[in-house]
């Protein structure tokens, strides 16, 4: 990476930027049946909710450009109870990183520190539900080490 990165928590001046960015959450052939705004508008909840409420099971990491400050992405976590096993775990629930930030490592130093933010509250994995059609995406993921787990369906009556 050309650029020095520094992460940090997520402030409240963030706000804009994180909700701006929840966009590229759809960056990719949706399915007909989703929309853009549904995609991007489940995450503004808990992001408000995260830069009011602080919240040890909740991380809101922000990745940005040193010098400058320039934010570059960032990733929210959640810790959940695994549906099979009801392990607590962490579930890493967005990472966006700017279009023009793309290919400078922003995503990979964003995952490490989701890596770190695990293993600080002692949980075991993580895991990460991504569209099907998002195969950049998926392809950073298993390139990361990050292997399948389930796939949902849909049937539209």
């Amino acid at each position: 990476m050309s650029d020095s990165l520094r992460l940090r928590p997520a402030r409240p001046d963030d706000y804009d930027f994180l909700i701006e960015l929840t966009y590229r959450l759809a960056d990719f052939e949706i399915p007909p049946w989703r929309s853009r705004e549904e995609i991007a508008a489940i995450e503004h909840a808990p992001i408000r909710l995260a830069l009011a409420e602080p919240d040890p099971d909740l991380g809101l990491i922000v990745a940005e450009q040193v010098p400058g400050g320039e934010r570059l992405g960032y990733a929210m976590l959640l810790t959940q109870r695994d549906f099979f096993t009801g392990e607590k775990h962490a579930h890493l629930s967005i990472l966006a990183v700017r279009r023009e930030a793309e290919g400078r490592g922003v995503a990979r130093a964003l995952l490490e520190a989701t890596d770190d933010w695990a293993r600080e509250r002692g949980l075991p994995f993580i895991t990460l539900t991504v569209f099907h059609a998002n195969v950049r995406a998926r392809a950073l993921y298993e390139r990361l080490g990050w292997q399948p787990d389930t796939r949902r369906y849909r049937k539209e009556l």
